[in-house]
Parts: structure tokens; sequence; C-alpha cells
């Protein structure tokens, strides 16, 4: 009985590695694997007490254009984390704030990041820069969200015209949309 553990042991430590995977426009692993939540997990993302009232529905209307495209709920927005910043750390939960003490690149209208297990998921965070002015007129706040979610679900940028995961956004340009090149990035992992 020993014997045949020891042999299973070694057979699969010498097993052959695993091959990268097509990106398939996703972040990868330093394996070359897709990274994502995956097909039955959920990103559960908090909302931080230092959201404006009047962007957190705007905040929930991006999140739900994914859940729609995916046919499931995959990003569930909950109330009520308050306090610091915890932004870019390992925490354990996924935040979304609103940050007026900007502390990266001044151009940057929002950012994610993203932390995982092997190919899944385990938090991701978003900063919304508070230091820009949101509206159709200006820089569009759901255009943002649509974007930064798609990152939280694992997403890489696009340079594809019209998706939502092109990283550059004009000012007063609405992209809010999942265009058929998000689709079909979507239906790699989800």
């Amino acid at each position: 009985m020993k014997l045949l553990l020891v042999l299973a042991l070694l057979l699969a430590g010498c097993a052959r590695p695993m091959k990268a995977e097509d990106p398939c426009n996703y972040l990868q692993n330093s394996m070359g694997r897709r990274v994502s939540w995956g097909m039955e997990r959920q990103a559960t993302m908090y909302m931080h007490e230092n959201i404006p009232s009047e962007f957190r529905d705007t905040i929930r209307s991006a999140a739900d254009k994914w859940n729609l495209a995916i046919g499931r709920d995959v990003i569930v927005i909950r109330p009520g984390v308050v306090g610091g910043y915890g932004f870019s750390y390992t925490d354990g939960y996924s935040v979304i704030y609103y940050n007026t003490e900007w502390r990266w690149e001044s151009n940057i209208e929002g950012l994610t990041t993203a932390h995982w297990s092997g190919s899944y998921l385990t938090e991701t965070d978003i900063a919304i820069n508070g230091n820009y002015k949101f509206s159709t007129n200006y820089f569009d706040l759901e255009s943002l969200m649509v974007h930064e979610f798609g990152h939280a679900l694992g997403l890489a940028h696009n340079l594809a015209e019209g998706s939502v995961m092109n990283p550059y956004l004009a000012r007063g340009e609405v992209r809010r949309s999942i265009e058929e090149v998000d689709y079909k990035t979507l239906s790699c992992e989800y």
C-alpha cells in the first residue's frame, strides 16, 4: 500500500507541466493560464462609504451590464465597508473606493487591482479617481465602471474599436455596451 502511494506521488511529481492556454484577452498567471472567477464563483464587491450617493446606482448599473452578458450574477454589489483605504492590499475583500487623494498618474480615471491563486481570482479592488468630474459631458462614470468591472472579472485591455475594455476613453465618450468582441472574450471563461 505504501509503495503504491509513493509511486503515485512520484508519477504526479513527474507529470508534464500544464500548457499555457490562449490568453483570450484575460489576465494570465505565471503558468500562462487565464485568471477569472470561474463558472461558479462570484465577485462580491463592497462599496466603500466614501462613494458619493449619486454614483451608487450608476455603479450597480455597470455591474449589471456584465451580469446580463454572462447570464448570471457574477458581480454582486454590497454596501457597508467603512474605514481606511485597503486598495491594492490583499485583505480578502473586494472593494470599490472613491479616492480624492489619488496617488497614481493623474490622467487615470480609475484603477483595478487583481489578486489570484492558481487560475482563480480571490480579490479585486477598484479605485475611482475622485479628482475627475463625472458626467456624460466630461468623463462618463458608467463607461469607466463597465471597463473596471471587466478587469475585476479578469479581462485585460483590448484595443478593438468599441470594446468596453479599450483602455482609452475620451472626454465625452460613452462606451457602456458589451460588444461582440467582449462577448467572445467572456465565452472563454464564463
